[in-house]
C-alpha cells in the first residue's frame, strides 16, 4: 500500500471517530434532560466519554440563562476538526 494511501484511510478512520464521538455528545445532551440515576451505567460511560472534553470547555464559556453550552461548543470543534482533516485529504 502506497504512502498516500495510508494517510487517506488514517484521515477517513479520524473522521468517522469525530463523527461517532459527536453522537455520543449529542446522546449525553439529550439524557441529561432526563433525571436519571447518575450510576446508571449508559450515564456512566457517557460521563467517562464527555467529560474530558466538556470540562476545560465548562470552565471557559460560563453558563448561559441555566443552559450548559459546552456541548454545542464541543460539537463545533468536533466539526472544525473534521472539515480540516476532510480538506487536508483533498491535498493528497
Amino acid at each position: 500500500m502506497n504512502p498516500q494511501a495510508l494517510i487517506i484511510t488514517f484521515i477517513r478512520i479520524l473522521h468517522l471517530l469525530l463523527q461517532a464521538y459527536g453522537y455520543v455528545i449529542i446522546a449525553d445532551a439529550v439524557l441529561s434532560w432526563f433525571r436519571l440515576d447518575p450510576r446508571h451505567p449508559l450515564v456512566r460511560l457517557l460521563d467517562r466519554l464527555t467529560e474530558p472534553l466538556l470540562s476545560p470547555i465548562r470552565r471557559l464559556v460560563p453558563e448561559t440563562a441555566g443552559l450548559d453550552l459546552s456541548p454545542a461548543v464541543a460539537l463545533l470543534l468536533i466539526m472544525l476538526m473534521d472539515r480540516l482533516l476532510i480538506s487536508s485529504a483533498r491535498l493528497f
